[in-house]
């Protein structure tokens, strides 16, 4: 993988599966045409439409037993010792978390891969902090 700039006017979906790919990452499509990398877990990568930005976001189902009040102190818990990953409830109860890469101004393929690796290790730390195991 050559570490060449990477502009906003070629980031895309083909550009980015082919990144991942050539960098031994475990990289596919799902029935929508989104990309997806797996390591610890599932998650999705998708560039702007004008490419200024990637990105990447991961979502889990909750506990059946989880209430609220735990789902909300959860992800307060994550945005608030996190920072860098946002943490959410979603609207079927469950959980997403979604980091941006920037693109805007020129980055680096390494720099890509790397961050997608970060956001990865990023899940395990939010996971982590499921005291109350409202992540199903």
């Amino acid at each position: 993988m050559a570490d060449e700039i990477v502009l906003p006017e070629t980031v895309t979906k083909e550009m980015l599966q082919t990144l991942f790919s050539d960098a031994y990452m475990d990289v596919s499509t799902d029935t929508d045409g989104d990309i997806v990398v797996k390591q610890s877990y599932r998650g999705y990568v998708m560039p702007a439409t004008d490419g200024r930005w990637i990105r990447l976001y991961s979502l889990f189902k909750s506990s059946e037993t989880a209430t609220p009040e735990d789902k909300l102190a959860f992800v307060n818990k994550v945005n608030d010792e996190l920072i860098i990953l946002r943490a959410y409830v979603t609207d079927n109860g469950g959980f997403g978390f979604e980091w941006y890469i920037p693109v805007e101004g020129g980055i680096t393929n390494r720099a890509i891969v790397m961050a997608v690796q970060r956001f990865h290790r990023m899940l395990d730390l939010a996971i982590g902090k499921d005291v109350k195991n409202v992540v199903g």
